[in-house]
Parts: C-alpha cells; structure tokens; sequence
C-alpha cells in the first residue's frame, strides 16, 4: 500500500500545481493542514476518501484522473484483479474503479470493501444521480438534503439496493461485523 501512496502522492501533487494551487490553498479547500498535505503528496501518509474527493473537485478532477493510465486495450472488460484503486487511506475503505477510460463514458462503476464501523463520506457531487447495490454485509447510508437539512437514515442488507440524487450529502457506515461490499454507479462520472 506504501507504493500506491507514493504514486498517488505524485499525481496529487502534479495536479494541484497544474491546477496553480499552493499548498496552503489545497490545504484550506479540505479543510486540513499543510504538513498532512505535504505528507500525501510525498507518499509518507494516506488521505481520507472524503478529503481526497473535496481536493480532486478543487483542482477541477475526478477519482478517474487520479488513477486512470493510458492502457486502453480492451477497455470494456475490468476485473476485480485488475481495477484500479480508488483507495484504500487508512480509514477501513478500499475502492476499486470498475471502467477504464471513464472521463469519456457517462456512468462511472465502482466496487467499495468497508470494513466494520468504517465510514464511507460524507459524500456530495455537483450534479448527477447514484445507485448502490450490497453484495455482502450491513450498511447504514444516510442522506441529507443540504438546502433543507432534512435527514434520512436507511439500513439495507445483502441483495438491497438504494437509488438517490447525488446532490444529496451521503455517507456509508458498516454497520454490520464483517466487511461490507457493495457496487455503486454514479452519472455522470464525478467520483
């Protein structure tokens, strides 16, 4: 995991200064501090999901651009085995992006593996509209509506699926005492 890190850490840092950001403004656009940040850029710490999302929205990027390369061949077929990380940062989440090329599709497949009482989110896009699908295990999502506030509280099990406007504040909690794994799908591809 060290070495995703690093590569990650690069990239992050190559986008921020493309984008003209210092490291103080990246540091303040997630609410974080410059040393954390530094550390990430340098491969020597991880990142929250949730901060690593508010960062690629302030450069102006997705998740895809992070991890995407230029290996195309056959990009219909993805793999578990052979998916790219979103990440996996220290906080009981991997995610594994399930479509080569997706800054040229529409939806953008993802693959979570959340470990008991890890915490994915909480999560917003500018636009767009999500489906989640649990494969195994216990999830508590939550939605909040950020003009109103208004809450909503769902527990869905193996099998349930839940679909919501991507708009809404939303975060996944394991609920249950072995890893959780479910498929999600976002349009347009934001993540």
């Amino acid at each position: 995991m060290e070495m995703e890190n690093v590569i990650i850490g690069k990239k992050l840092k190559t986008l921020r200064t493309d984008a003209g950001l210092t490291l103080q403004e990246a540091a303040e656009a997630i609410g974080g501090s410059i040393a954390h940040l530094s550390l990430v850029e340098n491969g020597r710490s991880g990142i929250s999901l949730s901060k690593l999302q508010r960062l690629l929205t302030r450069y102006g990027k997705t998740m895809a651009d992070l991890v995407e390369d230029s290996d195309l061949s056959d990009s219909r077929v993805v793999t578990l085995s052979t998916a790219k990380h979103l990440g996996f940062f220290g906080e009981g989440v991997e995610a594994l992006l399930l479509a080569k090329d997706v800054q040229n599709k529409a939806m953008e497949p993802s693959y979570f593996r959340v470990e008991p009482g890890a915490t994915v989110g909480p999560m917003q896009h500018v636009a767009g509209e999500e489906c989640l699908f649990v494969l195994d295990g216990r999830m508590k999502i939550t939605l909040e509506d950020p003009k109103s506030g208004e809450t909503s509280e769902y527990n869905l099990e193996s099998g349930a699926t839940i679909y919501y406007d991507s708009t809404l504040i939303h975060t996944v909690t394991n609920t249950g005492n072995k890893p959780l794994t479910f498929y999600g799908c976002c349009t347009p591809a934001a993540f």
